[in-house]
């Protein structure tokens, strides 16, 4: 996109719109939207393509690049004065010492989790009654540190979190949540989240110290080798804690078995402390998240976690930056009678081959043919339902996915009324792939977006990105 262009569009077309509403309408918003320092449309869409990439290193890297511009650290910072008093909603809960929440109530983002820095801290510390208290009591003794969540996910923090997990799944931890409303995707989380750190620090804090055993894939037969080694190194963890009547019983009633073998250490820790911590595990391992640990926001990093949270709960950071290049989208449509010719260089049938690619590229699909086939009138009508979206100056990708399912779910809901309409039934059909197909996708299409398993979700997500991308290319 040529956006020095694109900025002379927008103050035309804003110079028009003062014009037009006489400064009445809505003093405060035409008022902020055309002073030049709250107004870098430059730097809006900058940060607008970023905000519309995946989640991934490539995200972190050019967020990374885009901080150390003076232009998007100011913007970032004046939430109160980019036009807007009723966007960046931003809830944040618990004190600095966090509230309890339960441990198996969440789940991590982090796809690494390592059993070193979870459980071996601990034990290498000799914090004997911290250990019991998570066993006995249920819950983090006074003074350990909060974590960081939003709704249900782990933002920071996995490795108290897990450590709590594995000595027991029925406990509680301290947390601090913050959450942005309408937003529960867990990748769109994370971007929010590094934004408001990188906003405030000038930087993109990052931790890349790995481990030896990542709870996610760990087996019993590593865990017991693990712990006999830890536990040799530092005995008297096994005599305070373990060997505790009270312990014992819990662990015993955990695994449901009498069989422990306390002749020796290493037999104690084969019958009694491994399944136990294995049962823990085993729950730990169904909370596991889609991200390397080395691209996850850091926001213990700050110098003092309540000031952190204190410039968030003020509404100072600039977060909803697409909602932000939305609203002036829609100002240019709705006030300037904008029409859909600026678009009408790029055809629904080009947007479908847009998406077709897409999809090839991110899982190797192949590529479809114009024709009447399935594939191809599934392409064109998401693409139709997307660009409406799009042209309508929504950027929000979960909306535009959104949109895309239910252009999908229109050729879905053709197929399973009259599948013989598609010229490639014949092959299905004698592939034996026929019932199938019909099952699949009657089933997706009376599936809401929001309720889709996150696999599909993606999917659409893959052709929202590229699809808002084409469109946004012909801007000029």
């Amino acid at each position: 996109m040529n956006s020095n262009i694109l900025n002379e569009t927008f103050d035309k077309h804003l110079r028009l719109l003062k014009s037009k509403l006489n400064e009445e309408e809505n003093p405060t918003l035409s008022q902020n939207i055309t002073q030049p320092d709250n107004i870098d449309t430059e730097t809006k869409v900058k940060l607008s393509h970023l905000m519309n990439k995946k989640f991934d290193e490539g995200f972190v890297n050019k967020l990374k690049e885009l901080i150390s511009d003076e232009k998007v650290r100011q913007f970032l910072n004046a939430a109160k004065i980019d036009g807007n008093l009723k966007d960046d909603k931003i809830t944040v809960t618990g004190d600095p010492n966090g509230t309890a929440v339960k441990v198996d109530g969440l789940s991590a983002t982090q796809s690494e989790v390592f059993l070193d820095k979870s459980i071996g801290f601990p034990i290498e510390k000799g914090l004997s009654d911290q250990i019991k208290h998570f066993i006995l009591q249920g819950s983090a003794p006074s003074g350990f540190p909060p974590i960081v969540i939003s709704g249900k996910y782990v933002i920071d923090g996995h490795h108290r979190w897990s450590q709590v997990f594995c000595w027991n799944y029925e406990s509680t931890i301290p947390a601090v949540s913050i959450e942005f409303e309408g937003q529960s995707n867990p990748d769109e989380l994370l971007k929010k989240i590094h934004l408001t750190i990188a906003a405030q620090r000038g930087s993109v804090p990052l931790e890349d110290k790995g481990g030896t055993l990542n709870l996610f894939t760990l087996n019993q037969t590593q865990l017991f080798e693990w712990l006999n080694e830890k536990l040799t190194a530092f005995p008297k963890i096994i005599d305070e804690v373990f060997k505790d009547s009270a312990v014992k019983r819990k662990m015993m009633d955990r695994i449901k078995s009498q069989n422990v073998d306390d002749s020796n250490n290493t037999k104690y820790i084969e019958t009694l402390i491994t399944p136990y911590i294995f049962t823990n595990i085993q729950a730990i391992k169904e909370k596991k998240g889609n991200h390397p640990r080395k691209i996850m926001p850091q926001t213990e990093k700050d110098t003092s976690l309540p000031a952190y949270f204190g410039k968030l709960k003020t509404g100072d950071i600039n977060v909803d930056v697409n909602e932000i290049f939305q609203r002036h989208l829609k100002l240019l449509h709705n006030k300037l009678n904008l029409n859909e010719n600026k678009y009408k260089d790029v055809s629904i049938e080009e947007l479908a081959k847009v998406s077709d690619e897409a999809l090839d590229k991110a899982y190797g699909y192949g590529r479809s043919s114009p024709g009447n086939t399935f594939g191809w009138q599934s392409n064109l009508k998401s693409a139709e339902y997307a660009k409406k979206a799009i042209m309508s100056g929504i950027t929000d990708i979960e909306k535009i996915s959104d949109m895309i399912h239910k252009g999908w779910n229109v050729t879905a809901k053709a197929f399973v009324k009259n599948p013989e309409q598609f010229s490639d039934t014949e092959k299905l059909k004698a592939s034996g792939k026929l019932e199938a197909k019909l099952a699949q996708r009657e089933k997706l299409m009376n599936i809401e977006y929001s309720q889709l398993p996150e696999e599909e979700k993606e999917k659409d997500r893959v052709v929202a990105r590229a699809l808002l991308d084409a469109i946004q290319q012909t801007i000029n």
